[in-house]
């Protein structure tokens, strides 16, 4: 669409949402995405890291074991690494799977499943050094600045509190044995992990909203593009005018010809004219095959007469009929009655008449 210099002020269309997010443009905190990983990545150490430390200081141990009688040939180095690949395989993965499933759901709960190849093909104005200047420069840019600085202060100020917290753990480390001096350095770490994790929180939070209104900033439409999306969508009207125009137009050509198949035609006498026809074949009631008023009703009694199609003038009932029957629908049980009637004695004048061309 093009830009016609108005002011966006309108939001985005569900067809506008729809392209932009075939463009791979979603409005997806990656904040979020890192604070999710970090505190499942925290989790999961809690939770894993005994047994990761088990298993690792348990190989240790093996290979400083083995390390006088392990030969360094093909035969006996190949299991041996074999053997050390599997233990790494056994402690890396679990957390890593972890990780990974962390940042696929966050990035899921953020946009929903987004397939699509368009943000990687080529777009050479990236490569342009003007248009790199002026992203960097751009409001988004020094978001994104202030955005950086934000986390560092935070996370150093949260990490220097936790630090100076905990230090006086620090000072029987030379007294305890190896694994409870580690214990100790261990529980300290995840305290400052787990609170600059939270910090992060706070932050991933109000980058998250914060890429929710630029995402909709950027995707306002002023209301000339959406009178254009609209007309696109809707179909311009002076095209849909035409259509109906034309529909209408066939419709009454093939109820003119229905006028020339039917049995009777009820009159006012000028205003309403309303075509019957009775199929004894289908049974059922009565139809309305064509209806009109004023210039259509005269048409129909002129075709009407011009078909033999007999004519009888009976204000009451095209008035009802016209009224209360479209074309091409049975009569109403309400009518059903005077308009039996009015076919009877139709068709009992052409069997009389029939029968007096036979003589």
């Amino acid at each position: 669409m093009a830009d016609t210099g108005q002011e966006r002020t309108e939001s985005a269309t569900p067809r506008r949402r729809a392209k932009a997010r075939e463009k791979g443009q979603v409005a997806r905190s990656t904040e979020v995405s890192s604070v999710v990983v970090l505190a499942v990545g925290l989790a999961a150490l809690a939770m894993l890291g005994p047994d990761m430390t088990n298993k690792a200081a348990s190989y240790v141990r093996e290979i400083f074991r083995g390390v006088g009688t392990v030969s360094l040939d093909a035969t006996s180095i190949i299991p041996f690494f074999k053997h050390g690949g599997l233990v790494l395989f056994s402690i890396v993965i679990p957390m890593a799977g972890l990780i990974a499933a962390a940042g696929v759901a966050a990035n899921l709960a953020q946009t929903g499943i987004l397939l699509t190849l368009q943000p990687l093909a080529p777009q050479f104005n990236r490569i342009n050094p003007t248009t790199g200047l002026k992203r960097i420069f751009s409001k988004r840019g020094a978001m994104e600045l202030f955005k950086s600085l934000v986390k560092m202060s935070v996370v150093a100020g949260v990490v220097a509190w936790t630090l100076l917290s905990t230090v006086e753990s620090f000072t029987p480390l030379m007294t305890v044995e190896t694994f409870g001096a580690y214990r100790v350095i261990f529980t300290a770490m995840i305290k400052m992990a787990a609170a600059a994790a939270f910090a992060l929180a706070i932050v991933a939070i109000l980058d998250f909203f914060f890429q929710r209104y630029e995402f909709e900033e950027q995707n306002k439409m002023t209301k000339q593009q959406v009178k254009e999306e609209h007309k696109e969508n809707e179909g311009d009207p002076q095209i849909k005018g035409k259509v109906r125009a034309l529909q209408q137009a066939l419709s009454r050509q093939r109820m003119m010809q229905d006028v020339k198949e039917a049995d009777v035609v009820v009159t006012n006498p000028i205003r309403f004219a309303v075509a019957l026809k009775y199929d004894v074949a289908k049974g059922g009631a009565p139809r309305v095959v064509a209806k009109g008023a004023r210039l259509m009703a005269k048409r129909i009694r002129e075709i009407a007469r011009e078909a033999g199609v007999p004519i009888i003038e009976n204000p009451p009932l095209a008035r009802s009929l016209f009224k209360a029957c479209r074309v091409g629908a049975e009569v109403p049980l309400s009518l059903y009655k005077a308009v039996a009637e009015l076919l009877a004695f139709v068709f009992r004048q052409r069997d009389q008449a029939a029968a007096g061309g036979a003589r």
